[in-house]
């Protein structure tokens, strides 16, 4: 295999028996082998996880934080990224916050399912966000009455704020827009977060006036 993909570089089929290779190699955890015959990161989110776990070893922090970026989905990602996952739940890369924010990406698309399996993997510290979250998923509304502080260290904040307030302007975008008006003043956001929040607010009123057709 390895001379077939030497030879024949430039062809699609060695590109596309490059692939197989390293999702064979990955797949059995033959990571040697599977460096051996990457080119560089490749298609493909299992074949990434999979190289990059082999990557681990040698790179760890390029691994860390391909690894990472693979990771903030709000969507399950496939079982060959669990081996890379646990290694950086294991070296503090994905940490408690790294959890929390992945939840709100989840709770945002209504991954409800992956939205509950991660809010249990956080301990009591993270209790109050995850009642919170749990109130305004049930009613929009009750984010005027969120508290403005919320995780160990204010950490569950800002990604709260903007799942929560992204999933309100698609539900009822007048009352979000309120509701904005109310809690911006007195929210503590880095201007990224106000500003995701605000073009969300102006870009569905937009969307609305303008549908795809």
């Amino acid at each position: 295999m390895h001379r077939f993909i030497n030879q024949y570089e430039d062809s699609p089929l060695a590109g596309w028996m490059r692939g197989q290779a390293i999702a064979h190699y990955g797949h059995a955890g033959r990571f040697s082998d599977l460096l051996s015959v990457a080119d560089g990161e490749p298609a493909g989110t299992a074949r990434q996880c999979y190289y990059y776990t082999a990557l681990f070893a040698s790179q760890p922090q390029q691994a860390s934080e391909a690894g990472l970026d693979l990771w903030r989905v709000g969507s399950s990602q496939p079982n060959a990224c669990d081996p890379l996952f646990d290694r950086l739940r294991a070296n503090g890369t994905i940490d408690a916050t790294a959890i929390w924010e992945r939840k709100m990406l989840a709770w945002q698309a209504g991954e409800t399912r992956l939205s509950s399996y991660l809010g249990g993997l956080l301990n009591g510290q993270w209790q109050t966000a995850l009642d919170t979250a749990e109130d305004v998923s049930k009613r929009s509304s009750a984010i005027t009455q969120a508290p403005t502080c919320l995780g160990p260290e204010c950490a569950a904040t800002a990604s709260f704020y903007r799942a929560a307030m992204q999933r309100y302007i698609r539900e009822d975008t007048p009352a979000a827009f309120a509701a904005w008006q109310t809690l911006s003043s007195r929210l503590n956001l880095l201007p990224s977060d106000r500003q995701a929040i605000e073009e969300e607010l102006a870009f569905m009123p937009w969307c609305a006036m303008y549908p795809a057709r």
